[in-house]
């Protein structure tokens, strides 16, 4: 929420500059000098969107196993209880 916040408050500051070619929610030019300085900050958000999604990627397959894990133990144990309990109820 914060960094659309400054996206928005960005953009409005430089739209509402009277040498700015283009209003507030259209889109600038590519050619243009200010877009072109933030050239830079586009390349790290793609960096940082790849890093991003490979990292969940892994941590929530990771996440998965560690609950099939955890899940199917309990299973297990839950068995093993019931299984002392028929003894116990037969005995």
């Amino acid at each position: 929420l914060a960094t659309m916040l400054a996206a928005a408050a960005t953009d409005f500051v430089i739209s509402s500059n009277p040498a700015c070619p283009w209003d507030f929610f259209e889109i600038p030019p590519a050619a243009d000098p200010i877009v072109m300085r933030l050239q830079g900050v586009k390349t790290l958000w793609e960096y940082q969107l790849t890093l991003c999604t490979f990292i969940l990627t892994f941590f929530t397959q990771d996440s998965y196993n560690h609950w099939r894990n955890v899940y199917f133990t309990t299973r297990r144990i839950q068995g093993r209880a019931n299984d002392a309990a028929m003894l116990l109820a037969v005995s």
